[in-house]
């Protein structure tokens, strides 16, 4: 699998574009002109693997086959060409939170699956998503409880904007593809 990840609008790991540097304030944080402050992570991939929120919980890249190249849309980008290339977020990064926001612009070639992110700590303790032959969906593990959302179409050769909504206290699992909800 050949995946590119690019700079978007927020999520609670996000890959925001951003514009300047982020101001270090006390409270409320604003990056291009919007109040987050539950901001947990912002992940441009612009280049780097660093946090741009003010928690500082830059990522690292691991494996093979995890490098940014030049895009014509985006400028600099991650590619993971599928050997086994991801990237890690520091362990404590999601300690105590509970609904969480994913968003991210992804270029799927023809023909490429896999996972598109994985945060957990075992079977029973996961929120992930994914881009099989049937689709993008996610899923969730929470002890005995497991969800999953229907899996729905990607346009492949073209940037996509794909996000995942896990919402606890609604009993929620929504995936949204360029906007609009196609899983729940």
């Amino acid at each position: 699998m050949r995946l590119l990840l690019a700079a978007c609008a927020p999520l609670l790991l996000l890959f925001p574009v951003l514009r300047g540097p982020v101001p270090q304030q006390g409270g409320a944080q604003f990056l291009d002109g919007i109040g987050e402050t539950a901001l947990v992570g912002r992940y441009v991939f612009g280049g780097t693997a660093e946090d741009s929120s003010r928690n500082h919980f830059h990522a690292t890249l691991r494996g093979a086959g995890a490098a940014f190249v030049d895009d014509t849309r985006f400028g600099r980008v991650l590619e993971l060409a599928g050997n086994g290339g991801h990237v890690r977020l520091p362990g404590h990064a999601l300690a105590g939170e509970d609904t969480i926001s994913v968003a991210a612009w992804l270029n799927l070639p023809t023909g490429a699956t896999g996972p598109v992110f994985d945060f957990g700590q075992g079977p029973s303790a996961r929120l992930s998503a994914e881009v099989t032959a049937a689709g993008f969906r996610a899923s969730v593990a929470f002890g005995e409880v497991r969800a999953e959302t229907r899996a729905a179409t990607v346009p492949v050769n073209q940037w996509v904007h794909l996000a995942v909504v896990l919402d606890p206290a609604r009993r929620s699992l929504t995936t949204y593809v360029d906007g609009a909800a196609v899983g729940q």
